[in-house]
């Protein structure tokens, strides 16, 4: 029988395979045979994704880019093995506001109307990668929303007279809107 003696020297991308030569004798005849053993390699590397914090304009269009998420070590949707990554918005995607690529990693607007500063001033998205063998990793993106000034429609103004003892509620003057 052979069997693993050192769970440690088993690593695929330092060795990918062994060859043994297993001898068979009982005292008067003996044999001898090459048994190649080859290693599958495993996912054991997990991917790598940073904490990001970004600023967005309130009311962005639907379909805006607002991040990319990738493994920082390869710069790519793979990790470090080559394993393709899936990736999902796991928490703080109130009002499904964003939505997330599986196979890039692209956070997109979903909804424009919960990306409203007067609304709210941000949300925090947790992320996760994981590679086909189920090795994760998480990270947060924090959006911050920023106040546009929305300007308001010019509107006529004038000139009126209104008798000195008005009574209170007394319309005065109707705006028009140009």
């Amino acid at each position: 029988m052979v069997s693993v003696a050192g769970q440690r020297l088993l690593d695929y991308e330092n060795q990918k395979s062994f060859v043994l030569i297993v001898r068979a004798d009982d005292g008067r005849t003996a044999a001898a045979a090459e048994l190649r053993i080859e290693l599958n390699n495993l996912s054991d590397t997990a991917p790598a994704l940073k904490d990001v914090a970004i600023s967005v304009d309130e009311n962005p269009a639907i379909g805006t880019e607002l991040y990319d998420f990738n493994d920082y070590r390869t710069n790519s949707d793979r990790d470090l093995d080559g394993e393709p990554l899936r990736y999902w918005i796991v928490s703080g995607n109130e009002e499904q506001a964003f939505a997330i690529d599986f196979t890039t990693g692209k956070i997109t607007v979903a909804r424009q109307e919960p990306i409203d500063f007067e609304k709210r001033t941000g949300f925090t998205l947790l992320i996760r990668a994981e590679d086909p063998s189920g090795v994760y990793a998480v990270a947060y993106l924090d959006i911050t929303i920023n106040d546009i000034w929305v300007e308001l429609p010019p509107i006529k103004g004038g000139t009126i007279t209104i008798p000195e003892k008005s009574s209170e509620g007394t319309r005065v003057y109707e705006f028009e809107q140009d």
